[in-house]
């Protein structure tokens, strides 16, 4: 695993957390996909 892909994913689960405890809507479905993302298998 790559530096980013693994400081992604760091960024992801943060953003995750904070999601969970705060009660935002999850704005990232809104979002178009990213390249890692994108790259990765379903």
């Amino acid at each position: 695993m790559s530096d980013r892909d693994l400081l992604e994913r760091r960024l992801r689960d943060a953003l995750e957390a904070r999601t969970r405890t705060v009660g935002l809507p999850d704005l990232r479905r809104a979002a178009p996909p990213s390249a890692a993302t994108a790259r990765r298998p379903p």
